[in-house]
């Protein structure tokens, strides 16, 4: 009986998502969501000054003039599905994602996406 209980709960947690991990993915580059550090790749150009940073902290994903583009082969420039993440945006970020969308925050999850001090935000689909 303890057996048929104990499957009953796994199979009950799986059909509920309650055993979903959470994931940040930038550029195809996956963040490991319990360190803090800059993010880097080859889709990714960050100019003089500029900073992609995840501080795991506070679950926030700071962008201050960078460039995110993504090509055929590969697809957004963001994806979340961090319950509580805030995307923080200063100077100029662009994102250009040409066979999906640039940004998907997965539904069942709150996200915050900030601008200071932002002179320009691009997103092209």
């Amino acid at each position: 009986m303890k057996k048929h209980l104990l499957l009953f709960f796994a199979l009950m947690a799986i059909a509920t998502g309650a055993n979903a991990a959470e994931e940040l993915n930038v550029a195809g580059q996956n963040v490991d969501l319990t360190t803090s550090g800059n993010i880097t790749g080859s889709d990714i150009t960050i100019n003089e000054g500029g900073k992609l940073y995840y501080d795991a902290s506070t679950k926030t994903l700071t962008m201050k003039d960078v460039r995110i583009v993504r090509g055929y082969d590969n697809q957004r420039c963001i994806t979340s599905s961090v319950d509580g993440l805030t995307i923080y945006i200063e100077g100029t970020v662009d994102f250009n994602s040409v066979v999906a969308a640039a940004i998907r925050l997965n539904n069942g999850v709150a996200n915050t996406i900030m601008a200071a001090n932002a002179r320009r935000l691009k997103i092209e689909d």
